[in-house]
């Protein structure tokens, strides 16, 4: 068997196979039906096989016709796949960046796609947010985006993942709260104060949740809420605790709004990080990997520097 077919060679078969006719190929292809004929005859001296045969007024496929189908048939995909890419790059100003993320990257990405669109002007983005980690991960397996953007301990082995930032979370109290102003409390006297958190699955669950267990106290709540806005507003009244990401708290922490709780007894509890994931071995468009490259070189710089909170002992 010779190394080498063409292209066009496979693509006669690839239709010719399709359509089961020589002639309706070569209208197809806007060749003559002589020019099919002898492409696939070129591709049976490669081979060292007869591809097809006469079936009636038309043709079937041998046995090792079926098989260089298939494999034409990706071959001709790939082709399509590489001829789109390369028409993105030459037109990157046409593209959309799809990125999946969960309800928290609200309060992240602002900040880096001004840094990387001050970079790349001529950059779209299409931004999807979902509540749930597991429905973000489908818009990725469907295609759907480009990468996704959620916690670290969100993430399976299956997809290629790179942190980029540092995603800190907190019990959190109105200046107000008796806690907010004491030297020593214990867990108990949060969930006393009555704590809400967030559902079960997400990042900052998780982490309350090791807070708990680290402490060899039971997990205990008043409340369950899945918006960081609803939990602020509550903490803010002066009528709860509340413990959610610290990202989703810049504005009410400038403001003097709410304030972090931390004690020598509950400080330096493992912190979740922000990571963007992929398609493992996935080759991306020009826009996706310019903006993946841009995360991980810049994302943590970027982030550390517009959630510049005083220092907390406890919050990494």
């Amino acid at each position: 068997m010779q190394r080498f077919a063409t292209l066009k060679q496979l693509h006669a078969l690839y239709v010719t196979a399709e359509v089961g006719s020589v002639t309706h190929a070569a209208e197809i292809l806007h060749v003559t039906q002589p020019t099919v004929t002898l492409q696939i005859k070129q591709l049976e001296e490669a081979t060292g096989f007869q591809l097809i045969e006469k079936d009636g007024r038309g043709i079937k496929l041998t046995e090792a016709g079926r098989i260089l189908t298939r494999h034409a048939s990706k071959i001709i995909g790939q082709w399509h796949e590489a001829s789109r890419d390369l028409e993105a790059l030459m037109n990157s100003s046409s593209q959309t960046l799809r990125i999946g993320a969960i309800q928290t990257v609200e309060y992240l990405l602002p900040p880096l796609i001004i840094a990387f669109s001050e970079q790349d002007p001529t950059a779209k983005i299409k931004l999807e947010i979902d509540q749930r980690a597991d429905e973000v991960m489908k818009l990725l397996r469907e295609r759907s985006v480009d990468m996704v953007i959620l916690e670290s301990d969100a993430v399976d082995d299956e997809f290629s993942t790179r942190v980029f930032a540092d995603h800190p979370t907190a019990f959190i109290a109105s200046p107000q709260h008796p806690l907010a102003n004491a030297d020593t409390f214990t867990l108990q006297d949060i969930v006393d104060s009555g704590l809400i958190v967030r559902e079960s699955g997400t990042g900052a669950r998780n982490v309350v949740e090791g807070i708990f267990r680290s402490q060899n106290v039971p997990m205990q709540f008043k409340s369950e809420f899945s918006s960081n806005v609803a939990i602020k507003r509550m903490v803010e009244a002066n009528r709860a605790i509340g413990f959610i990401s610290l990202h989703a708290c810049k504005v009410e922490l400038e403001r003097n709004l709410i304030r972090p709780l931390v004690n020598d007894t509950l400080k330096d509890w493992p912190q979740t990080h922000w990571c963007v994931i992929t398609e493992k071995y996935m080759t991306h468009r020009p826009a996706a990997q310019r903006f993946l490259d841009f995360l991980v070189s810049e994302g943590k710089a970027i982030t550390d520097a517009h959630f510049a909170y005083p220092p907390i002992s406890g919050v990494a």
